[in-house]
Parts: structure tokens; sequence; C-alpha cells
């Protein structure tokens, strides 16, 4: 059986510096991509969501499914090579197997947005009954790195990025 890096070989390579866009969010016609090696960022409005840096790793599939722009920005961190699709489609019908792997990764990042979710709520929740157990605790302002917003706010995208690569519990 072949393996999905294997998938990818027809394709082109485009390498990308420290620092280059891959994709731009909100950009209309991005194609196709698939890390061959490299480290690269994934943030949305200015936010980093992560870094991934695992072989095979797919970027652009959400703008080329719904037929919408980007929905994120992938910039490369180290010296990166992309097997890239400039037309989408055709390589997926040519490839069909490769819509396969397509469906696992989206299926590991839904999960992860999950389980995102249900311990933000739980964390959230967690804070509230502390607050509201301790009603004269003045909490400092928000801009401190000890608030407890930010301190809720680290663990949630630490677990993100765990189930964003597939960790198991």
């Amino acid at each position: 059986m072949t393996s999905f890096i294997e998938m990818l070989t027809p394709l082109p390579v485009k390498v990308f510096e420290p620092g280059d866009a891959i994709i731009d969010e909100e950009y209309a016609h991005a194609p196709l991509y698939f890390l061959k090696q490299g480290r690269v960022l994934i943030s949305r409005g200015g936010v980093s969501i992560c870094e991934v840096s695992e072989p095979g790793a797919i970027f652009g599939e959400l703008s080329f499914l719904l037929s919408t722009p980007a929905t994120a920005t992938v910039k490369a961190l180290d010296r990166s090579e992309l097997y890239y699709a400039e037309n989408a489609e055709q390589f997926l019908r040519e490839y069909p197997d490769t819509l396969l792997e397509v469906s696992r990764q989206l299926a590991q990042r839904l999960i992860a947005i999950d389980r995102h979710f249900v311990e933000s709520k739980n964390a959230f929740d967690e804070l509230l009954a502390d607050q509201e157990s301790s009603p004269t605790h003045q909490p400092p302002p928000p801009t401190t790195e000890n608030h407890p917003l930010v301190s809720l706010w680290q663990k949630t995208q630490k677990s993100l990025v765990r189930y964003w690569h597939g960790a198991k519990d």
C-alpha cells in the first residue's frame, strides 16, 4: 500500500524561507499545500493557533472544500518545503486515496476543537465558582500575567495544540 507522503511525490514543491507567508488569511485562491518538511505557524486574526511540523499536514483544504477565502494564515517558521496542488480538485480526482487523509486530518481537528471547547468551558466554570466562593477577593488587572483568565487561556491553548496534533488521552 502506498503511503500518503508517497502519493504526494507527483506534485511540485515550493520552498519557503522563515517568515514567508504560505497562505494569507482571506486569500481567495490558495493552492492545496502538504508539508514535506519544515515548521509553520497557523494563525487567524493575528492570533497564533499552533505550530505544525508533521510531514503530510494539509493547508488550504477548507478554502478548497468550501469555495471560500482562506480561513487562516500559514507562515514558515523554518525553511519549509511544501508539495502543492494548484488545481486541488484535479489532484484529488487523480489521487482519490488522498481524500481519506484529508478527511482524517479534518476529523482530528474537529475532535481537537471539541475537546478544547469542553476544557475551556470546564476551566471557566471552575474559575467562576472560585470567584463566587470568594466575593471579597479582587483579581489582579487583566493585563498581568497572573490573572486567572490569562492562565485559563494558556492552559486551554496548550491543550488545543496537543489535541490538534492527535494526542491521545
